[in-house]
């Protein structure tokens, strides 16, 4: 007569592993026979992915069961987006957020985001348990376009005058459809420009109107009599 006991092992704790890893269960009893969740029968399991794990271990004396919980974390995965134009009087929030992170903003600043309100480079460190990611971004600043057609003019025959709506990082659209910055005016009319950048467009109008040269003749030499 041999003696024996029921089997004793143990899957372990409920466990959080990082992508790619993996994790041996181990079952392993004397004289005994295996069964796991998805029933095979070795007296060990390996784990790559997330799930409840269950192990029922069988001997003479009788069987025993233990299960596992597994759950797996990515590496941080995040953008704070392409460099972009932050317009006058509005803000731009930058967001790191990761589940189970700590951060570190080029500030010194630890929250999982960042309020931007003027031109810089920020950047942000994101640390998990299973590894860490950086970003960076460029923010520069803007206006709506700033140009000015000037006041309504009286232009001579023959005369040209020059609009110019440049204003910078801007396309532009005049009455005629075309868009240069500049539009060359040589005869009476209304002249508009539209100027458009990131944060908006802006409109002006000007009333062009031309005068003749004075055109008149006195007439030829004449001879007038007394009275």
């Amino acid at each position: 007569v041999d003696n024996d006991t029921l089997p004793i092992f143990e899957l372990g704790n409920d466990t959080v592993l990082c992508e790619g890893t993996v994790l041996l269960l181990d079952a392993t009893s004397a004289n005994a026979s295996y069964i796991w969740q998805d029933g095979s029968n070795n007296p060990t399991f390996t784990v790559n992915q997330a799930g409840e794990y269950r192990a029922q271990v069988s001997n003479s004396c009788g069987n025993r069961a233990d299960t596992i919980q597994v759950a797996y974390n990515q590496q941080p995965s995040f953008e704070l987006g392409n460099d972009t134009v932050l317009c006058q009087g509005n803000v731009l929030v930058l967001n790191a957020s990761f589940p189970n992170s700590t951060y570190i903003w080029q500030d010194g600043s630890t929250s999982p985001s960042l309020t931007v309100t003027q031109a810089g480079t920020y950047s942000v460190e994101v640390f998990s348990v299973c590894g860490n990611r950086a970003d960076t971004i460029q923010v520069d600043n803007d206006t709506l376009p700033i140009f000015e057609l000037g006041n309504d003019t009286v232009l001579c025959e023959g005369g040209v005058l020059l609009l110019d709506a440049t204003s910078a990082n801007a396309s532009y659209i005049w009455q005629d459809g075309s868009n240069n910055p500049t539009l060359t005016v040589n005869q009476t009319g209304e002249y508009w420009a539209q100027v458009s950048n990131t944060c908006g467009n802006r409109s002006d109008t000007i009333q062009v109107i031309y005068h003749q040269q004075p055109s008149f003749e006195l007439g030829n030499d004449t001879v007038l009599c007394q009275g």
